[in-house]
């Protein structure tokens, strides 16, 4: 294949063999995995599992890869699939215009050797984690990139062993209730970036009375500080894009041989009958 020779001089053609052979389902198709998905592509995966149910709006334009004027209102997944069929011919794709659910794991998960969670519905990410210990397949997730600007600082962890993120300790809780006890997770360690603020000036219901004795007329104009209302996490382009492209890297590490993946673990029987024993 003459358009991977670039990464045929990287990885040497048995490890691209590999990637050719490998079959990854990404799950959410957004600002995290719309970039690693495109990532996987150029680098060679074979077949591809695209699961998104989410059609493009207006303001997915600022961060999301499937997100143009001329595509607006269209299916994530549709536009990804055109997408990297013109990106690689060869390529095997299995697309899904629907969201995963919980209890559908048998549905979507099937012939997969990897599983990328992109998805921010929590009952959702927490079900799908579950079914791929289930299944003892791997499985890499995605933290919380709303309200970031930073591209450094992402780790992978178990995560069980995160701090900082406001996502990762509600989805925690799910997991803990379903009896999990690790998943791999790519998240960011620093601080959220703060939020803006604005200045509203407060006008008098009336002009005072010009005759009346005021002794600080400033106060008739009073400046306050508010952050301005959102309907979901802000973000731009920096942090989801950098997530699911260290999400793809992983995931070709892991496909290779070079750095395995484990999937998610579940707390054994005798363990939780011990732990409610004490």
């Amino acid at each position: 294949m003459t358009w991977q020779i670039r990464s045929e001089a990287l990885l040497g053609a048995e490890k691209l063999a590999l990637l050719r052979s490998a079959h990854v389902a990404v799950l959410g198709l957004g600002g995290v995995g719309s970039w690693a998905a495109e990532a996987l592509v150029r680098t060679g995966v074979g077949q591809l599992t695209l699961i998104d149910g989410d059609s493009t709006e207006e303001s997915n334009l600022n961060r999301q890869l499937p997100a143009l004027r001329s595509s607006l209102g269209s299916y994530k997944a549709d536009i990804l699939e055109a997408r990297f069929l013109d990106i690689n011919p060869d390529l095997q794709v299995h697309k899904h215009n629907d969201f995963y659910r919980p209890g559908q794991g048998d549905i979507f998960l099937q012939g997969l050797d990897l599983v990328l969670d992109c998805i921010d519905d929590l009952p959702a990410k927490a079900d799908l984690i579950a079914a791929c210990a289930d299944r003892a397949l791997p499985l890499l997730t995605a933290g919380g990139c709303g309200f970031r600007l930073e591209t450094q600082g992402l780790a992978l962890a178990d995560i069980f062993e995160t701090a900082g993120d406001p996502m990762l300790k509600r989805l925690r809780k799910m997991l803990r209730d379903r009896g999990l006890q690790s998943a791999s997770v790519v998240y960011f360690t620093g601080p959220l970036y703060p939020r803006p603020v604005q200045k509203v000036t407060a006008k008098p219901a009336c002009l005072p009375d010009p005759s009346e004795k005021i002794e600080q007329v400033e106060q008739a104009d009073q400046a306050k500080q508010v952050t301005p209302p959102v309907s979901g996490p802000s973000s731009a382009i920096f942090a989801p894009a950098a997530c699911g492209l260290e999400m793809a890297r992983l995931a070709v590490l892991h496909l290779i041989g070079d750095q395995a993946l484990p999937p998610p673990q579940k707390i054994s029987e005798s363990a939780r009958a011990s732990a409610k024993k004490v």
